[in-house]
């Protein structure tokens, strides 16, 4: 029974990284051919998000401070 439990893991494991690898390539792959008008938006974009991030966490902490 323990053999079995053991190679049921590995498999999850096994399965696991090859999801990981799978989606890693493919998102390798779907960024590469953009324009230069969809790079800005996606630098604009990224911007937005860190500057979001940075206010959320401020509040954050300050909530917990009080």
């Amino acid at each position: 029974m323990k053999n079995n439990n053991n190679s049921i893991g590995i498999s999850v494991i096994l399965t696991m990284i090859l999801v990981t690898v799978l989606v890693m390539v493919l998102s390798s792959c779907g960024t590469y051919n953009l324009t230069e008008r969809q790079t800005k938006i996606d630098y604009e974009l990224d911007k937005l998000y860190l500057d979001y991030s940075y206010q959320r966490d401020s509040l954050i902490i300050e909530f917990y401070k009080k």
